[in-house]
């Protein structure tokens, strides 16, 4: 199962893990997960996909998730934050060719609401 979106230059690949029968939905799940929580390297962060301002918000959406913690700084700007600063998880759409993409909407605050 191969799963995009639109803000992450590459796929998320999912197997499956524990039971031969197919993907579980904990296979998805931890496969997002573990997926976006991977650190980046430089090339995937100076990519021609990507342009300066791109870069900022990725930027400032790791330095969001740090909250300033020294240790999590220091293992670097990790997928997740392509995405932004704050997003919710909202689903799976299947698209074209039997890819999912993974719906996402910006965190709405508690006065938002």
């Amino acid at each position: 199962m191969r799963i995009i979106h639109p803000l992450l230059p590459w796929y998320i690949e999912i197997q499956a893990r524990t039971n031969p029968s197919g993907i579980t939905i904990w296979d998805i799940f931890e496969g997002i997960y573990n997926s976006l929580h991977t650190p980046i390297n430089s090339k995937e962060f100076y990519t021609v996909v990507l342009d300066s301002n791109d870069r900022e918000v990725i930027t400032q959406a790791f330095t969001y998730r740090c909250e300033g913690l020294v240790e999590e700084m220091k293992n670097g700007i990790k997928r997740v934050d392509f995405l932004g600063p704050e997003v919710w998880f909202v689903g799976l759409e299947l698209g074209k060719y039997g890819w999912w993409t993974l719906k996402t909407l910006p965190a709405i605050g508690e006065g938002d609401l």
